[in-house]
């Protein structure tokens, strides 16, 4: 089996008819930036995919996000079942990425103790 690169695509761009041009291209940089996050941690999972796995395709999702000053954050996960998750962030001053690639081992409930 083949894998080839990632690449969500580019659904175009997001205007509405009461929208500045300023909030216009911050939709614009918003979704280009989203876009880019997914596919840099699209091609991790591709290149680091179990070669016996069948898989041919997956989701690639955003689960939270944020933007301080020139920098930005991003969670992303994926459908598949290697209970992986990805960290990739923005360095704004050096215009480079940031990927963390972790696999959840465990989720447990701990309550807080009532006297």
């Amino acid at each position: 089996m083949e894998h080839k690169k990632f690449n969500p695509g580019y659904r175009g761009k997001m205007k509405g008819a009461n929208m500045g041009e300023e909030q216009t291209n911050f939709i614009d940089m918003n979704i280009a930036m989203d876009v880019e996050a997914m596919k840099i941690a699209g091609n991790y999972a591709w290149e680091h995919l179990d070669r016996s796995d069948p898989v041919t395709s997956f989701e690639i999702f955003v689960v939270w996000k944020a933007k301080i000053l020139q920098n930005w954050k991003f969670l992303i996960s994926t459908s598949l079942y290697d209970g992986m998750y990805y960290e990739l962030t923005y360095n704004g001053d050096k215009h480079e990425w940031y990927l963390d690639a972790y696999k959840k081992f465990e989720n447990r409930r701990i309550t807080d103790e009532q006297d």
